[in-house]
Order: structure tokens, then sequence, then C-alpha cells
């Protein structure tokens, strides 16, 4: 069942100088809400807001006043609370976030979790679990969040004990607890354990750093961690005899940035992990100068920390029903909401601090169909055993084993100096387009070819020295990648049909076939001049489930003046298609299984330019219309902030296809193939 969410955006921002030695500060709260019974959003800013900095410490000790005090700063004006009440009425659930401007970004080191309810101030806001709370940081890595289905989730989960705490001043953790009770919270999900005297590594930065690059989903790290005399936070680590290696923040967060992929939720159990109770000290910058903002600014999407001094009593409390309510569906503000009411006292209630950059607060997402059409799974396999089905593939199939569009976009975008954006830099079209622009219309393809095995290698950790042909790094990392896991390629390799329609360019397809004992023929649409196609006039080729029609309509790496790449190019493919010398290039096989097979769409964004100008194509087939309908499995890679709703976006997927009977599988290209294995297989 959905549940509505109104959203409440606060940002606060200083508009004064400070009035020292009072300690009065003067700033300018700005709402916005935007609520699920409207489509208007609701901007209100006002001015001239004090916050009695010298007040507040005088009720550090007391987490009811100085909980007050920081409500009427936010909700005081009577505009402000009037917002905040017609928000909370409107919707089921609340969802707030709090920023700082540029010139308020001190401000984190307040406790806004000790917040009242501005319409009962003798209670505390966030221990209501209808309100999720968390602190916005925006990050400078602008790439997608990229969700996991909740079977595939996995855990890196580090506990650091140094044998020589007692010069440091510091108690022993409870290693064997720690791990009973870690046991518990990722109880059915896959976890690896870094902690001395276990059968694995033990919890050193080096191979904390080293798990991380195998792009654990979370990391959960049990540690004392404080700031020093620079007000600089330091983690305690080990080194490889078991004692204490002091860490900066600093370092770690260096390490994080070299990471291909970064956790989608850090746990911090450490004191002060998200500041200290007294305020940072020594330091002007005092949001990052705690490993928390400093993480979450560095690009990790959610980090939940702890303020102040930490009692493991609380983290007993907190953690088991924060990760029991995260287990049922994946919110992570949901889930801190429901456990930091299950905290007994105010002042340890408001240690938990969640700062996320994520809009929807979802770190998982549940895999599978919506219902109808071919989310039978015994109706998908008769299709494939009766060769009745005709898959069509995107180039999310090769991203499979790493987004080499995104990474080739980053490094264009920031070699050649592009002007726009942040989201354009992630596509690889709009980028492509812009070298195309200043190099010449070939120069994209031709770079494409070159700096592909560079990202590849970088992927496989090895010097660019080392670079081989493509397809040997390709396979290298596919051997890495799917070690001991079902790779996609042979799954597909396996299905007893006879043609396949291809959107990416890789050949690992074609190798995979090769490898089963298949012959697979290779075909290459012609939409423009410059090149021929492999498979040519074979008048006595039929394509058999032994000898597979794999059949290029974007190009292939082998042939770079046939890829499509840049924006010119899917506009200059849709206009090609229409012209007959270029359609009656298409074997016929290929047009009939488009028109009479049921079609099977793996490796797409459904707002792609690929999925466009495929879908397009296909929908230029004379006789679709009147087609018995073929029922089409379309899969999309779900990503953070791109879709609300698997429902809508499957109604809207059904508009899109004009009536199609079709059925989104909700899930990544080779979550899909494994399930169908698996389910094939039943």
């Amino acid at each position: 069942m959905r549940v509505e969410v109104a959203e409440l955006e606060i940002a606060l921002e200083r508009s004064g100088p400070s009035t020292e030695p009072t300690g009065h500060e003067l700033f300018t709260t700005q709402f916005r809400v935007s609520r699920p019974d409207s489509e208007a959003e609701d901007r209100i800013a006002v001015q001239g807001v004090y916050l009695d900095r010298v007040e507040l410490r005088s009720r550090a000790s007391d987490p009811v006043a100085y909980g007050r005090i920081l409500s009427d700063l936010l909700f005081g004006a009577g505009d402000l609370r009037a917002a905040f009440a017609r928000a909370r009425a409107s919707a089921e659930r609340l969802r707030i976030r709090l920023s700082f401007g540029p010139n308020a970004t001190d401000l984190h080191e307040l406790r806004w979790e000790t917040i009242r309810d501005p319409d009962q101030p003798s209670a505390a806001l966030l221990t209501d679990p209808r309100i999720l709370f968390s602190r916005y940081l925006s990050s400078f890595d602008w790439r997608p969040v990229r969700l996991r289905p909740r079977e595939a989730l996995r855990a890196l989960v580090v506990i650091a004990s140094p044998v020589d705490h007692e010069r440091w001043g510091l108690h022993p953790v409870d290693v064997v607890g720690e791990l009973s009770r870690v046991h518990d919270h990722f109880a059915g999900l896959e976890y690896v354990a870094l902690h001395r005297g276990g059968a694995g590594q033990s919890p050193t930065l080096e191979h904390i750093i080293e798990a991380l690059r195998d792009g654990p989903d979370i990391l959960y790290l049990v540690c004392h961690g404080r700031f020093d005399r620079q007000g600089l936070s330091s983690l305690f680590l080990e080194d490889e005899h078991g004692n204490a290696a002091v860490i900066r923040g600093a370092d770690l967060v260096r390490a994080f940035l070299d990471l291909e992929q970064r956790p989608r939720l850090v746990v911090l159990v450490s004191c002060e992990g998200a500041g200290t109770d007294q305020g940072l000290r020594a330091n002007e910058d005092g949001v990052l100068v705690a490993l928390g903002p400093q993480l979450a600014e560095a690009g990790v999407p959610a980090v939940l920390a702890m303020q102040g001094k930490l009692r493991m009593s609380t983290v007993a409390e907190f953690m088991p029903a924060f990760f029991r309510e995260l287990s049922r569906d994946g919110l992570i503000d949901r889930a801190v909401a429901v456990a930091r009411a299950k905290i007994s006292t105010p002042t340890e209630a408001a240690r938990p601090v969640l700062f996320m950059r994520l809009k929807y607060g979802r770190v998982w997402y549940d895999a599978g169909f919506g219902g109808g059409g071919l989310g039978n799974w015994d109706a998908i396999r008769l299709k494939i055993e009766d060769g009745e089905c005709t898959p069509i593939l995107g180039p999310g199939l090769l991203e499979t084993l790493f987004e080499y569009r995104s990474w080739l976009a980053r490094r264009w975008a920031q070699e050649y100096f592009f002007p726009l954006g942040s989201a354009q830099r992630e596509d690889l079209t709009a980028v492509a387009q812009y070298l195309a622009s200043k190099q010449g219309p070939d120069f994209p393809h031709k770079k494409l070819i070159r700096d592909l095995p560079l990202a590849v290698l970088e992927r496989l950790g090895q010097p660019a020295s080392q670079a081989s042909s493509l397809l040997a790094v390709l396979m290298q990392l596919q051997r890495r990648r799917f070690a001991g896991r079902a790779d996609p390629h042979d799954i597909l390799a396996s299905l007893p049909l006879p043609v396949f329609v291809l959107a990416g360019p890789d050949p690992l397809l074609e190798e995979a076939m090769r490898a089963r004992g298949k012959r697979p023929q290779i075909g290459l649409l012609r939409w423009r001049r410059g090149f021929k196609d492999p498979l040519g006039r074979r008048e006595h080729y039929e394509p058999s489930v032994e000898e597979p029609l794999l059949y290029h309509l974007f190009g292939t790496f082998d042939v770079p003046r046939s890829l499509v790449v840049t924006q010119d190019d899917y506009v200059d493919f849709l206009l090609a298609i229409h012209k007959p010398e270029v359609r009656d290039e298409i074997p016929k096989v290929v047009l009939e299984r488009l028109v009479d097979s049921s079609l099977l769409f793996l490796g797409f964004q459904i707002d792609s330019w690929e999925f466009r100008a495929v879908f397009r194509t296909i929908m230029q087939q004379e006789g679709i219309e009147s087609s018995r309908g073929p029922h089409v499995a379309a899969q999309i890679d779900p990503e953070e902030g791109r879709v609300l709703d698997p429902a809508g976006a499957r109604a809207y997927f059904e508009r899109y296809l004009q009536g199609a009977h079709t059925d989104v599988y909700w899930g990544t290209t080779d979550g899909f193939l494994v399930d169908l294995a698996q389910k094939g297989s039943g």
C-alpha cells in the first residue's frame, strides 16, 4: 500500500553578523512544502529570526529546554508554524530535510535532533515515527545513486578494539557481543566482517579500503572516535599487530573518493561520529570536522552517525530497531524515526544523526514484476522454449560489468572542459556531442575505442601500460565480476532462441555463445555510409539455435564508424531508418521476429535515447498494429530519484508502448536473468 508523504525542506541562512559577546545571531528561515494533495509548492521565508547561542550553551545539559530553543528558531514565526501544521496534516508522513547555507555550516554542530514539537512543546518532535528527519548535505559527486534489490544487498562490518586501548584512555569494545548483534542486524544479508581474531582480515585501514573496493552497499563501522586538539575527527582502528592506528577522518574520506562505487549507507557506531556535545573547537569550518558530514559531502548517499559521547546501551536500543525497520521497506529516514523512539532517555534519543542526500530515502527496492502479463515466469519460459521470444538487448547488458558510459562521460567532461551542468556530465550522448562539435564528428567514436580499455583497466586496478585488446580486458573483468556467480551473458547464450537484436556494441554475448559451442553470425545495420554489414546477403542462411543471428542496431566496437554515440547520431539513425534503402538492409527474419514474437527488452532505461530509438524502429514495422499483440517484458534499472513509483512507471511504460501487452520487471539486467534461470529450471 502506498503511503502519502508530504515534503518539508527547511533552509537556514545567516542574515546578519553575530552580536558577540551576547551570542545573538540573525538568520533567515526558508520553508518549501510539497503536499500530496496539491501540485503546487508553498514557499515561505521569514527574516529576522534570532538564535541566542549563549542561552543555548547554558541549556546543553537539558535536552528539553535546548530543543525548545531550536524549535523556536525553525517554527517560531506564525507563518512557519502554520505551514508546518498544514504539511503535517496533509499526509500520513512528513519528511523534513534540514539544510544550512554556505555561511551557516557551523550550525551542524548543534543538536537538532532534540527539537520539540511546535504544536506540543512538551513532546520531542523526532520521536514521532511519522516524522522522517534528516540533515541534507549537497555533494560534489553528481553520479546517480544506483539502487539494488534487497536480496542482493551486501554489507561490510568493521569492529576495531585495539589491544593497547588503555594507553589511549579507551574502553575495550565487546567484539563478541558486537558480532552477535551484527548477525541479528544482517540476518539473511550477505556480509563480510573485519575484526581481530576472526577468520577474516583485521580492521586495518588498508583492509577496509580493499573490502570497500568490492562494492558493499552498507558499511557498519564500530570503533572509538574523538576530536583531536586541532578539532579534527579521528578514528581508532588497528594496525597489523592489533594496536591502535589513529586515522584522521579526512584520510578515510580521501580513500572513499577513489572508490568507483561508494556504499549507499554508512553507519558509524563511534563516539563523536557526528560531532561533540560542546561544539567544535579551533576550526571555523564546523561541518567538515566530523566524519559523518565529510562522508556525505564526498558522495556517500546516507550516513548515520552519533553525536557526542555514545553509550553502548543506546546502541543496543537503537540499532536492532533500525535494521529491523530498514529491512521492511528500505526507507532509511523512516527506520531512524522508529528506532529513535525506542531510546529511553531524551538526551540519548538525540544522539543518532542522519545525513542524507537521497531525495526519497530508499536504500534498496523489491525486484520482480508488477503483476499480470508476462509476470508469470511459466509463460516466459514457454515462450522461450517454443522459440517465440526475441531478446532486444540494451547497453545495460555490458554495464553489468561496470558503468562504462558514465565513466567515459565524466572523464571526457573533465578532460575537455564540458561547460554544461552536473546531469549532462553523466550523459555520454551529451558529452560526446560536445566533443564532436569541438574535435570533429568522428572523434568521439575513435576516442571511445581508445579510452574504454583504460576504463576497464582502472576498474581492474591495473596500470594503463598493461593494455591489451578491448575484448581481452572485458573478459578479464567479466571473470572477476561473476566469479562464483551466474554470468548474464552465459544465461542469454544458453537460451534456445535463433535471433538476438543488440542495441549494445560489445562482443561478450558472441563469445559466450562460442564458449557453449554455438556458431553465432553477426549482422550490422548500415544506418550510414562508411562500413559494411558482415552478414551480407546470405541466401541460404537461416538463423537457428545452434547458429543464431546477433543483429547489432547501433554498431559494434569493432567498427567505430558504425557506433551510435552522439545526440546527432541518434537523430541521424531515426531519420535513416525511414529510408527504404536502409530498411531493406535489415534481414527479413529480423523484421518478422519483431512483429511475430514476444519481445524481451533487457538493459534499457525507459527514458534513454537507446530505448526510444529502438522502440520507434520497432513501431515503424509493417504489420505491428495488426500483430497478435506480443507480450513485451521490459526491465528497468532502478535509480534513486529517477522513478518514484514502480506501478506508476509500469503504467507509463504501457502507455508509451501504445497499448502493447506489457509487464515491467523491476530490477537490474543481471537480476532478471538470474531470476529467469532459476525460475526456468524450477
